[in-house]
């Protein structure tokens, strides 16, 4: 892949993401479909210990 393919694959990813990260129900069903989220809405058993709640030290 060259330098000029992978700058457009980029700022595909980054333009989608954004548009992804402004829509909650967007947001969770990409989550889910990644397998970060369960069914439920809840943080899948591989992901658990690497998440950590906003203002938990």
């Amino acid at each position: 892949m060259s330098d000029k393919e992978i700058k457009v694959v980029v700022s595909s990813i980054i333009r989608n993401g954004k548009k992804i990260s402004k829509d909650k129900t967007k947001t969770t069903l990409f989550l889910k479909k990644l397998g970060i989220l369960t069914k439920n809405g809840n943080v899948s058993r591989a992901y658990k210990e690497i998440c950590i709640p906003i203002g938990q030290d």
